[in-house]
């Protein structure tokens, strides 16, 4: 106890490795002094004390916390990977899905060419998947009743493509004819009126009957467009009455044309191919018809007409 105290009162001891032997001797160490040359010198054991108090794995930059933070970091990863997917996921719910018909009207042709194109591409993935059944057949991965239900579905899917395809063409077709008949309605209704301006226009000078031939060769060109785009004028005049070519809106007698036939054109009709673009207006016959039973060419009623 007494010795304990007595090193106290001395100050701070160290162990000091004396050079050229093994042993150890305690040095107590003095107060600094200003007036010492030896007080900015450093104590004698602070040279061999660092190295032997300094951690060995400093000098490898601290492996073992780098080592746990790495480990800290890929768990929290790992943690928070299936957190990400599943935002991920949500997100992916959550968007809507990009409607490839927007915008379209059912009965368009431009609707029905991007529903083909759509079942074109299902049908590729279908014979794609086909292709693969049966290699997984060959390699004994697939059983066979299994790979022969799935080409059953293709063959459906096949099926049902085909027939599609042909009801869209004659959709299609229908759709362009509905287009195409709607634009030839507008334009026969501009030939009736050519046709009306130059029955009723008399002209009287030179300049009036320039005019009036610069009208008439607008009209024989919209008449060639319109025997281009496949309108027949329907002539029917001395025909049997058809509901579906004719718009009867009254019946007469006479003499020249027998009863149940047209015996008067009041508006020419127009037809494309077997449609009827618009009936024609017409006068039927309510008898007695001619006497001898021979009824007028139709060159020679349209010329007193």
């Amino acid at each position: 106890m007494q010795r304990a105290t007595a090193l106290a009162l001395l100050g701070l001891s160290a162990l000091v490795l004396l050079p050229g032997s093994s042993s150890f001797s305690i040095s107590p160490l003095a107060p600094p002094s200003s007036t010492s040359p030896l007080s900015t010198r450093a104590p004698p054991f602070a040279a061999l004390g660092a190295p032997l108090l300094r951690s060995p794995h400093q000098t490898q930059g601290f492996p073992v916390l780098r080592m746990a933070e790495e480990g800290k970091e890929s768990k929290e990863e790992e943690e928070a990977a299936p957190e990400a997917a599943a935002e991920e996921a949500a997100a992916e719910e959550e968007a809507p899905e990009e409607d490839p018909f927007a915008g379209l009207a059912l009965d368009s042709p431009e609707f029905l060419k991007r529903k083909i194109e759509i079942l074109e591409k299902e049908l590729s993935d279908a014979q794609a998947d086909t292709a693969s059944l049966d290699d997984l057949v060959k390699r004994n991965i697939l059983k066979t009743s299994s790979a022969a239900e799935l080409k059953d579905t293709y063959i459906r899917l096949a099926a049902d493509f085909e027939n599609f395809r042909r009801r869209s063409a004659t959709d299609l077709t229908n759709a362009k004819n509905a287009a195409l008949t709607s634009v030839l309605k507008d334009m026969v209704t501009v030939l009736d009126n050519f046709e009306l301006a130059a029955a009723n226009v008399k002209p009287e000078t030179d300049k009036e009957e320039s005019i009036k031939s610069s009208y008439d060769a607008l009209g024989k060109q919209l008449t060639n467009s319109l025997t281009k785009l496949g309108v027949v004028a329907i002539d029917p005049l001395g025909e049997e009455f058809n509901p579906m070519l004719h718009d009867a809106i009254q019946q007469a007698e006479s003499t020249e044309y027998a009863e149940g036939k047209v015996c008067q054109a009041l508006q020419r009709g127009y037809k494309v191919g077997e449609q009827t673009l618009r009936a024609a207006v017409v006068v039927v016959s309510a008898g007695p018809g001619p006497e001898g039973g021979e009824e007028p060419a139709k060159e020679e009623a349209a010329a007193e007409e």
